[in-house]
């Protein structure tokens, strides 16, 4: 049988020897504590910001990232940059800016392109005329040269003189005339907004004369897909075709003005053999 009594005393007999040990064993691991606190306080200063270091660091990053190391990076709002952005390949759904230079190992690929400067600077240097490859839109240069030219033969004069019965016409285009008088439209400025009146032919008119190698016509581009380097399917465009209308008929876009201006200098020179045979007959 237990002997409560004794049992109660051996409990405050524990009791009182706890209570008399407890400030000894604290004052003996006091120093330890100290020093272990000391070691963490010291490590956590040495390798990891405070809340005010590191508010600083990321509104510095913010507003100053620098270059960006990854070959790709994709963002769905805007990118913006108060230096140079550059790398392989840099995409933004909402836009990009940059105060200093874009600049790219690879292509710029986008639905539109803008360089505000263009318009007005002054080009005095070596220059060429300008192109843009329908299927892709990649913009480029196209080369006169013999080399890159094969069956060349001479235009007949009869097929040239067709274009001399070609009108020219004033005209406005469509949106130039809303930007003015359409308030739904997108572009809308006023009524007193200046409308730029052009001159030029129409592509129909020459395409119904038969002159079709002046005619800009509408292409469309010819896309297969192929696996990429990690095996997924991927469209792919491997060129472009005309793009033909309800009738079966390609459909006109644009002329080739330049190549119109061209076609005129045998016309002069025919004319200009026709009026020395002139003044060579009458004694001039």
């Amino acid at each position: 049988m237990v002997d409560n009594a004794k049992l109660v005393r051996d409990l405050e007999d524990l009791r009182r020897q706890l209570r008399e040990l407890g400030p000894s064993i604290a004052d003996a691991f006091a120093p330890v504590i100290a020093d272990l606190q000391e070691t963490i306080e010291d490590t956590i200063e040495a390798n990891y910001y405070n809340k005010t270091q590191t508010d600083s660091q990321i509104a510095a990053k913010v507003a100053n990232p620098g270059a960006i190391a990854p070959t790709t990076v994709s963002a769905s709002g805007a990118v913006t940059s108060l230096s140079t952005i550059s790398g392989a390949g840099v995409s933004s759904s909402a836009g990009m800016s940059a105060t200093g230079d874009m600049t790219a190992t690879g292509a710029h690929r986008g639905a539109d392109v803008y360089a505000t400067n263009a318009p007005t600077f002054n080009i005095t240097a070596t220059r060429v005329a300008g192109w843009w490859e329908s299927a892709t839109g990649r913009g480029g240069t196209a080369s006169s040269s013999e080399r890159f030219k094969t069956e060349i033969e001479a235009v007949g004069l009869d097929h040239l003189r067709a274009i001399l019965s070609i009108d020219v016409v004033h005209f406005s285009y469509i949106d130039e005339v809303r930007k003015r008088d359409d308030s739904t439209f997108e572009g809308y400025v006023g009524p007193d907004y200046h409308v730029a009146t052009n001159i030029g032919a129409i592509a129909e008119r020459l395409h119904e004369a038969g002159l079709w190698e002046f005619v800009v016509y509408e292409r469309e581009p010819v896309i297969e897909q192929q696996e990429n380097e990690d095996g997924d399917l991927v469209d792919v465009v491997v060129g472009d075709q005309l793009k033909l209308g309800a009738d079966g008929e390609p459909i006109p876009f644009g002329i080739h003005d330049i190549l119109i201006a061209y076609s005129l200098l045998p016309i002069v020179a025919d004319h200009e053999k026709r009026l020395d045979a002139i003044e060579q007959h009458l004694g001039l």
